[in-house]
């Protein structure tokens, strides 16, 4: 609807400056807890823009003989990156936990002005597409109250080293998994 590349790019901005405000985060304790958990989820939303499109891409970009190479290339980058990535991160960690996200800084910059003279122009696809908001909506709070319920059940709870006891555990993953089904019926198709 919005175009791959245009996606792509968007989602690469949002993610850069997350990854910025990361690394700016002033001061400790609660605060600071609570920003961070919410730049990593908006980091999080960039990346998925990016993640989400990067196949559909290379098959915009790509002749069909070439795509085959082009997808090989990227899952290798990614599987480097993840290795990579944990291996830097550590490395930066022991100088400063701030440089582990400020290090995405000038990559997200180059990959920005890149993603916006290669692909942010690319034709976008459906126009006359329809975006199911409200089944979207319901998706998104069943599969967030499913992650959190798993989350809180492997913290401790009462006496026992795991949250299986607790009841908000079982409410958020009862509340989730009768949303899905709900959500299911909703949708179109």
């Amino acid at each position: 609807m919005y175009g791959r590349g245009r996606v792509f790019t968007i989602g690469d901005i949002v993610f850069t400056t997350a990854s910025l405000l990361l690394g700016l985060t002033p001061g400790y304790g609660a605060i600071a807890g609570i920003q961070m958990v919410t730049y990593r989820f908006v980091q999080g939303l960039g990346g998925s823009m990016m993640f989400g499109n990067s196949a559909a891409l290379i098959t915009d970009v790509f002749p069909p003989e070439r795509r085959g190479v082009a997808q090989g290339i990227v899952g290798i980058s990614f599987s480097a990156g993840s290795i990579l990535g944990l291996v830097v991160g550590g490395l930066l960690a022991t100088i400063n936990w701030r440089w582990v996200f400020l290090f995405n800084v000038p990559i997200g910059i180059i990959s920005i002005i890149w993603a916006y003279r290669s692909v942010y122009r690319l034709p976008a696809g459906f126009t006359k597409a329809r975006i199911d908001w409200v089944g979207a909506s319901l998706l998104t709070i069943s599969l967030v109250l499913l992650l959190m319920g798993l989350m809180l059940s492997m913290m401790p709870y009462g006496g026992s080293s795991l949250g299986w006891g607790n009841p908000m555990v079982w409410m958020l993953l009862g509340i989730g998994g009768a949303s899905l089904p709900y959500y299911s019926s909703l949708s179109p198709g």
